[in-house]
């Protein structure tokens, strides 16, 4: 028997790596491609001039702006960690986030986000880490829907009071959903599947309650206040090589930003986002140009800065005892 196991283990270690090394490189490959399409549908020649041609001054305050955006980010996360009752301090909470975002960058669909903000605070259950962590993002993906939705209806519809009609609608939606993502946890207990028993899982479900009707209007400010700032960040870098106006900005920025988040077929987004910002702007005739290099822009220093940043705060010792990860210590 002892022989046996020492066998099938390593085996099945070997094919969960062999799984996932394959996933990881058919996004990256995905990834490439579209970067190779995007490329294709510019003059490189342009992209570069419009690049050595920037005004510095839109680049600054998108560059500056990186702190309210992690900033935002921060408090929304602290205060999601307090309300769990995890006396959190905000250097503890930026650590964790900083770590997340930059373990995130490295997988498809940010997935590495959530064992990256468990390492820096690993005096808490891993899985109300990792149910506060899905909690914080889907809210965000809520209000990235709202957003969206709209940009959508006033691009795809002709008829302002239409678009409007549909736009309030969506926004209504999705703010009924943000108020109940606690029902989540009572619609998973409906079933009775085996893993959904485990004490880890439970722990998890538990999460999606921590946040009671006091701690929803803060949740939205930061969501909202965060998907704000990433607009500005956006309108800035896109008058950095041309003039874009606000309401153009915002729908192109808003489209783009929903699509993304609904296809995470590639390591940190790439070449989903650009292909994305050029097609939406191109339909509100903007120039390929513009929103190629305000999103290459957009990704250098909303990713590779804040994932550079992260690398420091790497733990010197990875909680890789599973026991212990199941027990937060």
């Amino acid at each position: 028997m002892e022989a046996r196991t020492e066998t099938v283990v390593p085996t099945s270690i070997a094919k969960t790596f062999r799984r996932r090394f394959f996933v990881l490189t058919l996004k990256t490959i995905v990834g490439a491609g579209l970067m190779y399409l995007v490329f294709r549908m510019v003059d490189i020649n342009e992209v570069l001039l419009s690049l050595r041609s920037a005004n510095v001054i839109y680049v600054t305050l998108a560059f500056l702006l990186l702190g309210l955006n992690l900033g935002t980010r921060v408090l929304k996360w602290k205060m999601m960690l307090h309300a769990a009752e995890n006396k959190t301090t905000t250097w503890e909470a930026f650590e964790s986030l900083i770590l997340g975002v930059s373990l995130g960058s490295f997988t498809p669909g940010q997935i590495g986000e959530l064992g990256g903000r468990f390492m820096r605070l690993t005096n808490c259950k891993s899985a109300h880490i990792v149910g506060l962590a899905i909690l914080d993002r889907s809210q965000l993906f809520l209000v990235l829907a709202m957003s969206g939705l709209t940009s959508y209806a006033f691009i795809a519809i002709e008829n302002t009071l239409a678009a409007v009609g549909v736009s309030l609608v969506s926004v209504a939606v999705c703010l009924f959903l943000f108020f109940k993502l606690d029902w989540t946890q009572k619609l998973l207990a409906v079933f009775d599947f085996k893993f959904l028993r485990s004490e880890w899982f439970a722990d998890f479900l538990e999460s999606f309650g921590f946040l009671k009707n006091h701690h929803i209007l803060p949740a939205l400010s930061y969501s909202l206040a965060f998907s704000f700032v990433l607009y500005l960040q956006m309108y800035f870098l896109l008058n950095a090589f041309g003039h874009v106006d606000p309401w153009t900005a915002f729908l192109g920025f808003s489209a783009m930003m929903f699509f993304k988040s609904l296809l995470p077929i590639s390591i940190g987004d790439i070449g989903v986002r650009e292909a994305s910002t050029v097609y939406f702007f191109s339909l509100l005739h903007v120039p390929s140009v513009i929103a190629l290099n305000a999103s290459l822009m957009m990704f250098v220093i909303n990713l590779i800065i804040p994932t550079v940043m992260g690398v420091f705060f790497l733990p010197s010792k990875l909680p890789l005892n599973s026991a212990a990860i199941e027990s937060g210590k």
